[in-house]
């Protein structure tokens, strides 16, 4: 599971193993085996990993999810994640929210 999703939010965000290798300091070949579930990380690695990427490790973490679930729950973190950074106004919030439970009810 942490394999297979790991690889899935890393390949839609475009980053590749070895940027991912520079960032934690994990081996190339390492991140390989996780990938194809040969070997499984600890909590901290784990985290540390899903950090390379920017996402969250609940994301990560899901049960059954497809291609297409994992890339809107990417995209719906990413709009959560501005919101809280830029300090949007409520309106703004407001807007935003109903466009991320729009996407998040099409998956």
């Amino acid at each position: 599971m942490f394999g297979t999703n790991f690889r899935k939010c890393r390949e839609f965000k475009g980053v590749t193993q070895l940027l991912v290798s520079e960032r934690t300091g994990i081996a190339q070949p390492t991140i390989a085996r996780y990938e194809k579930n040969d070997s499984t990380p600890s909590v901290d690695v784990a985290q540390r990993l899903a950090q390379a990427i920017g996402v969250s490790l609940d994301l990560i973490m899901q049960d059954d999810v497809n291609d297409k679930e994992i890339s809107l729950m990417v995209v719906l973190e990413q709009i959560r994640s501005t919101i809280k950074s830029k300090g949007l106004t409520l309106g703004k919030i407001e807007t935003l929210s109903v466009i991320a439970n729009i996407i998040e009810k099409g998956v």
